[in-house]
């Protein structure tokens, strides 16, 4: 009586041990070749394509008849070409405001703020500048945003100088989310990629 459970007992032992065996030699396989089971995903991104970005600035006329014409006209300009930098400015990098807001008895007594804008511009370029009818200046100002660009918008305040950043892009007393923000309106404006072209009105 005893032979047959004892035969059945080292028949289960074997297979037991046979089990564990083949375990090991898996588990040294995964450790001596591991790039046999995982095999490395490559995956290209395709580069944004590059935007142009186009804005209006305008200028009236000095009313003050000390000047010549020609200065009131070269004044008008210049007035308009400024109105179009800052309008880039504020497109491409953003507008800081301040406010404040002062509440009395659940009545506000109150309520102001200011906005500005402090960066450089690099890379702008005039387009145009035409004097309307009225005596008022429109100058047309356009900027391409490419890659590179978009790269100096990662980089933080304290390394904005590297092989695509030229220049430096904004005032070291900015905010370390202005940067992030701003990539994310330019990424987001190339959503139309028909013309390439956007207009500030």
């Amino acid at each position: 009586m005893k032979w047959p459970f004892m035969l059945a007992g080292s028949a289960i032992a074997s297979m037991m041990l046979q089990g564990c065996s083949s375990a090991l030699i898996e588990d040294s396989n995964l450790s001596e070749d591991p790039e046999a089971y995982f095999q490395p995903v490559e995956q290209e991104i395709d580069p944004i394509a590059p935007m142009v970005l186009r804005v209006v600035g305008y200028g009236a006329m000095d009313t003050d008849k000390k000047k010549s014409e020609v200065q009131r006209r070269l004044m008008a300009i210049r007035a308009s070409k400024m109105d179009a930098y800052r309008s880039m400015a504020e497109r491409v990098y953003g507008t800081s405001i301040q406010g404040s807001t002062t509440v009395r008895d659940m009545v506000v007594q109150n309520d102001r703020f200011r906005s500005y804008v402090e960066t450089y511009m690099h890379g702008a370029r005039v387009v145009s500048s035409d004097v309307m009818p009225d005596g008022s200046v429109e100058t047309l100002l356009e900027m391409v945003i490419d890659q590179g660009f978009r790269n100096c918008l990662q980089t933080s305040d304290s390394q904005r100088f590297n092989v695509d950043c030229r220049a430096s892009l904004g005032s070291p007393s900015g905010s370390s989310n202005f940067a992030s923000s701003q990539r994310q309106r330019v990424q987001g404006e190339a959503s139309v990629p028909e013309t390439g072209f956007y207009f500030i009105e």
